[in-house]
């Protein structure tokens, strides 16, 4: 069985030109693979585009990038192998601006896979995103933003304050709920402790 590592060699924040902020993972199995994940230059903190973007040294080259559309800044990205197929699946938390804080999650995994039209020894790589569904609507009743978000070999961990009707934004009266995204089972739970 094939040894996974997985080194994050920074978030190095690095800034190309202004308005580019780069942040730079390096995920090992048999083959390095570099990974990026960039804000769009030139454009407002607060809107715009985020892409993520990877070398792949098994083949010297530049894997396509995925670009999506972000509603704030990027507040955290990881990298990991949740489902142990040696593939890395990168996850980009990104905050909205504002009093609100809400949070959005994007996930892509970049895949490799035989191609029928190319040396057995030479695969393809593309970017898949990865299927997330969205939290039932039950866990949101007191929610009002503020998200917090953190991956974890199993899953993805939300946390949030809850609020009753009466509550200003900056003082939720009830504890914060923590729920969690179990990638295993494809679905979401209430999480008393996170491990």
């Amino acid at each position: 069985m094939k040894q996974l590592f997985l080194s994050v060699i920074g978030l190095l924040s690095l800034k190309a030109n202004a308005g580019t902020e780069i942040i730079q993972h390096q995920f090992k199995t048999e083959i390095t693979t570099d990974i990026y994940v960039r804000t769009g230059a030139g454009e407002h903190s607060c809107g715009g585009t985020a892409s993520i973007s990877a070398f792949y040294y098994g083949f010297d080259e530049y894997i396509d990038a995925v670009i999506f559309g972000r509603g704030g800044p990027v507040a955290e990205t990881w990298v990991i192998d949740s489902d142990k197929n040696n593939n890395p699946e990168v996850f980009v938390w990104v905050r909205s601006c504002g009093s609100g804080g809400l949070g959005a999650i994007h996930a892509y995994e970049l895949l490799t896979y035989d191609d029928e039209n190319i040396r057995r020894s030479r695969r393809k790589i593309k970017w898949v995103e990865v299927q997330i569904p969205p939290v039932p609507p039950a866990f949101l009743e007191r929610h009002r933003g503020h998200d917090t978000f953190d991956v974890l070999p199993d899953g993805l961990i939300r946390t949030f304050p809850q609020y009753n009707a009466s509550d200003s934004n900056a003082a939720p009266t009830k504890e914060p709920l923590t729920i969690k995204y179990l990638f295993k089972d494809k679905k979401w739970v209430i999480s008393e402790t996170v491990q």
